[in-house]
């Protein structure tokens, strides 16, 4: 059997990929919800507070997304 039937093309590039490595990032984190937000990093003890900049009590993708008018 051969292997190359199961590994993808490394050569193929996946929608997206021509954007500067920040937005990329940023992109990740928003469909991860990790990191970026104050109520994961209040959940990992790396910040004091998980409330929004705007008052929101807790900042998170759902919010910052949907609702938050900063």
């Amino acid at each position: 059997m051969r292997h190359h039937t199961f590994i993808p093309d490394i050569g193929t590039h996946h929608p997206g990929m021509a954007l500067p490595r920040t937005v990329w990032v940023q992109l990740n984190h928003l469909c991860t919800s990790v990191e970026c937000f104050h109520s994961c990093s209040h959940k990992w003890s790396m910040a004091s507070l998980a409330t929004c900049e705007c008052g929101t009590q807790e900042q998170a993708v759902h919010h910052v997304v949907l609702h938050c008018l900063l």
